[in-house]
């Protein structure tokens, strides 16, 4: 997550005043931010404002003898958030594995994803320990575990893992429960990505909750790509991201960016509008979006739409089926992912489409 040091500059009005709560909204969750209101006259000479009330985002001066507009405003920091954005590095993949079909599946495919990327991966699998492990034979029983665990990691590898591929793969085992262990190693500098299977035939809403891959793909602190069982590897053409335009998603959008260029992708920034009594229109958000991208890389092919349905789940199957979408992209903000994406009124048996995987990014 990126820190926002954000400054107005101006003695105390209803100006600085407005800009301040215009900031509050747009920047609502997501960010680590602190908002100053600046009056000492030395501090804005130093700066060498041109008239006031202006405005700087982590030293960079914004606006000054001016009132932006909102859009203005969320333009300059998407803009901003954009620039200075860390790029997404894929070298590095952890893979949790629970002996399953669907985690295997998820190994073939990060085999075959990281023979793309030249990634190498690393296989983990948590192990749970009984309570009283300062029993030793607990601390016997545990050792053991752990070894006949390893011998099957090192198994699973010998057994899917092609000779002909160049990919290098790592083992792991750690004590603990799945998800603590997993959010973990999501922390450390040399995991960029985490690779790992969902259950069941669906990504259903009553069935995902408090599942391994829904938690971490929350938690996480790295991207998270989830993928469905018996989903293939296969070139990535198209790909969809999930937008709600809001000022948040400007912190990811360079790692995106990269994300479609090591794949020779399209994107498809889609907004669903599950308000069906009105008609389809280009936001303002929209339009910031087109701006922004249009002057960073105009080589990747872009498409923005905004589309209706029932649910933001209707809006997206839909579009992914008409559109042959390869992988779904979205964004977790503070609140999680799953609130924001299934509503409690449409939570009825609401699926995401389940043919294609979905690569969770974090702010």
């Amino acid at each position: 997550m990126q820190r926002i040091n954000i400054k107005i500059y101006g003695i105390g009005s209803e100006v600085t005043s407005i800009l301040h709560d215009m900031l509050d909204e747009l920047l609502e969750v997501g960010y680590d931010k602190t908002i100053k209101q600046v009056e000492d006259i030395d501090e804005m000479m130093d700066k060498k404002l041109k008239g006031i009330p202006a405005l700087s985002i982590n030293g960079d001066l914004a606006f000054q003898d001016t009132i932006p507009s909102k859009t203005d405003l969320k333009n300059w920091i998407y803009s901003y958030l954009f620039k200075h954005s860390k790029p997404m590095t894929m070298k590095n993949i952890l893979v949790p594995v629970d002996f399953s079909d669907t985690s295997k599946n998820a190994f073939q495919f990060a085999l075959a994803y990281a023979e793309k990327t030249g990634a190498q991966l690393r296989l983990v699998h948590a192990y749970n320990s009984p309570l009283d492990a300062a029993n030793p034979a607990v601390l016997l029983s545990i050792t053991e575990q752990e070894s006949r665990i390893n011998e099957s990691l090192a198994q699973m590898i010998l057994n899917q893992k092609p000779d002909s591929s160049p990919v290098k793969v790592d083992f792991e085992s750690r004590l603990g429960f799945a998800v603590d262990e997993i959010v973990k190693m999501s922390e450390e500098e040399d995991t960029d990505m985490i690779i790992m299977g969902t259950m069941g035939e669906h990504i259903a809403l009553e069935k995902v909750f408090g599942t391994v891959s829904s938690d971490v793909s929350q938690q996480a602190k790295c991207p998270v790509m989830l993928i469905p069982p018996n989903i293939k590897f296969h070139k990535i053409n198209d790909i969809l991201f999930a937008s709600d335009y809001s000022a948040t998603e400007g912190q990811v959008l360079d790692k995106i960016l990269k994300f479609a260029k090591t794949f020779d992708s399209a994107l498809h920034f889609v907004h669903v509008n599950d308000k069906l009594d009105g008609e389809l229109s280009t936001s303002p958000e929209e339009l910031i979006f087109e701006k922004v991208f249009a002057t960073k890389d105009p080589m990747t092919p872009m498409y923005f739409a905004e589309v209706q349905g029932h649910s933001v789940t209707d809006g997206l199957n839909s579009y992914i089926k008409n559109h042959k979408i390869d992988l779904l992209t979205v964004v977790t903000q503070k609140r999680t992912f799953w609130e924001r994406l299934f509503h409690k009124s449409t939570t009825k048996k609401m699926v995401l489409n389940s043919e294609i995987p979905l690569l969770v990014l974090h702010v």
